[in-house]
């Protein structure tokens, strides 16, 4: 008779711990928000420019893409995975970064503060169009004692 009450018990309070855990994570605001802009109203043959745009909060920042991969930095990545219904026909045009010393890694690098655009150009090769992908990124607190630094990763 114990073990079925024990058991019961025991599966409520995993139930409310991960319920718990699950709650807490959903609250955990990112300093960063992305926009996705894919235009809708296109043929075949059209060259489309997809925008991205990200608003970083006060004292945030963001490793850029042309950025130097070095020891706890690592730049910008955006990718696509590639589709029949379209063609990338240039290279991912970006907002000028900022380039600024970092005290904590003793050397110059390349950061976006407060904004981020992204321009991405495709000739759309179907009418349906499935563009998919992701941007990996690292964001950063400036004069932040405590090392502030997010590796995050938004998918449109």
């Amino acid at each position: 008779m114990k073990a079925p009450f024990v058991k019961t018990i025991f599966v409520l309070f995993t139930t409310l711990l991960f319920q718990n855990v699950q709650i807490r994570s959903q609250n955990i605001s990112k300093p960063i928000k992305w926009d996705f802009i894919l235009p809708t109203d296109y043929k075949v043959g059209d060259t489309l420019s997809i925008f991205y745009r990200a608003k970083i909060d006060e004292k945030w920042k963001m490793y850029s893409f042309d950025c130097d991969s070095i020891e706890y930095v690592k730049p910008a990545k955006f990718t696509i995975v590639s589709d029949e219904s379209f063609e990338v026909i240039s290279p991912l045009e970006f907002s000028l970064s900022i380039e600024e010393f970092d005290k904590d890694l003793e050397r110059k690098v390349k950061v976006f503060s407060n904004e981020v655009r992204l321009i991405q150009k495709i000739l759309v090769k179907k009418k349906v169009l499935k563009f998919t992908g992701k941007i990996d990124y690292h964001l950063f607190k400036e004069e932040d004692e405590s090392g502030s630094v997010m590796l995050l990763s938004e998918t449109f």
